[in-house]
């Protein structure tokens, strides 16, 4: 029979590893397999996407408000402020995430033998940060 502090010893290094491929295991399943919805936030808010959002959900609420036309300038007002404060807010905080995923992105690696990390970096898409102008 393993003395005491062995076995404590063995049963954290047993959980460390099994958490350590259930995460590489959640990555895999669900981020790499769904690239759309982890997708690099985009910074730009006068994007051809943010205004057809904008426009689309104007254009809902004023079917089912019937609005005015001077509520409907309005409301587009308020919804073109709001998208510029989100910018900023991802302007802010993009570089923090990107620090989130490189870290957890190296500890990975980390974990991985040389061929692995070929396939790995093979399997990750190109990180490029667009900052707006």
């Amino acid at each position: 029979m393993i003395a005491s502090p062995a076995r404590a010893a063995l049963v954290i290094v047993a959980v460390a590893v099994g958490s350590a491929l259930a995460g590489a295991a959640v990555d895999h399943a669900i981020v790499l397999r769904n690239p759309r919805r982890f997708r690099p936030l985009s910074l730009d808010a006068g994007s051809q996407a943010a205004e057809s959002r904008r426009t689309a959900m104007l254009a809902r609420l004023t079917d089912e408000l019937t609005l005015r036309p001077d509520q409907r300038a309005a409301i587009d007002s308020i919804m073109r402020h709001t998208d510029s404060l989100l910018a900023d807010v991802r302007l802010e905080m993009q570089p923090r995430v990107q620090h989130v995923l490189d870290a957890s992105r190296q500890a990975i690696e980390s974990r991985l033998d040389s061929s692995q990390r070929v396939t790995f970096a093979a399997r990750q898409p190109a990180r490029t940060l667009r900052l707006p102008q």
